[in-house]
């Protein structure tokens, strides 16, 4: 959060934290996943970070060590993981077509899974406000979802899936009278209006 560490999950087990501005790792690598790692997020306060693998698990960003045992609940590997924006809560999704919420402080699943994709998720993300979560899965659909109920908001968000278009992160962007979910892949970014659920523009250009 503070722009000074970058954290990465790897398929040889282990989250290592790197120095931005050197490009140096940070301590030893936090180590106790027994499969690759697939999603990192740091906490908003950046003293947790949170990875997914088979399992989730949490360790204490200054010194490495694990935070709570894992998180078990998902019946397949992991692709995403995300805090709210009060950190209080995880979201996470995986190859099991499943969304769930985890309680940060006591360490426990929240209610039962967000269900309704048809196949594996590739990323979570909470809205700015903290009262929604948007979902991708592999069935090329962006779905939005009641934190507090677990009910899914509206249709689906689509526009993509005929040619080639497959988002493979979330994140939003928000103007004094509009608010958007802005999903991107390769050198392509498209806006969707939250609120009319329509597609509103797309950006294709390829980065220096």
């Amino acid at each position: 959060p503070d722009g000074k560490r970058v954290a990465t999950g790897s398929g040889d087990k282990t989250i290592r934290l790197w120095n931005v501005s050197t490009g140096e790792q940070i301590s030893k690598a936090m180590e106790g996943h027994e499969d690759g790692v697939f999603g990192v997020a740091f906490s908003p306060d950046g003293e947790l970070i949170a990875s997914a693998s088979y399992t989730i698990r949490l360790w204490r960003s200054q010194s490495g060590t694990p935070h709570g045992a894992p998180l078990r609940g998902h019946s397949s590997f992991v692709n995403s993981i995300a805090f709210s924006v009060d950190g209080a809560c995880i979201a996470s999704g995986g190859e099991d077509t499943k969304i769930r919420l985890w309680d940060v402080q006591g360490l426990h699943n929240i209610g039962e899974p967000l269900e309704g994709h048809e196949k594996r998720i590739g990323c979570v993300a909470f809205s700015p406000d903290g009262l929604h979560l948007y979902s991708y899965s592999r069935d090329w659909t962006i779905r939005r979802w009641n934190v507090k109920s677990g009910s899914a908001v509206g249709q689906f968000f689509v526009g993509y899936s005929l040619d080639g278009f497959h988002p493979i992160y979330i994140r939003f962007s928000r103007s004094p009278d509009n608010t958007q979910i802005v999903a991107g892949c390769g050198n392509t970014l498209r806006a969707w209006d939250t609120q009319t659920f329509d597609w509103e523009v797309e950006v294709d250009e390829t980065l220096p």
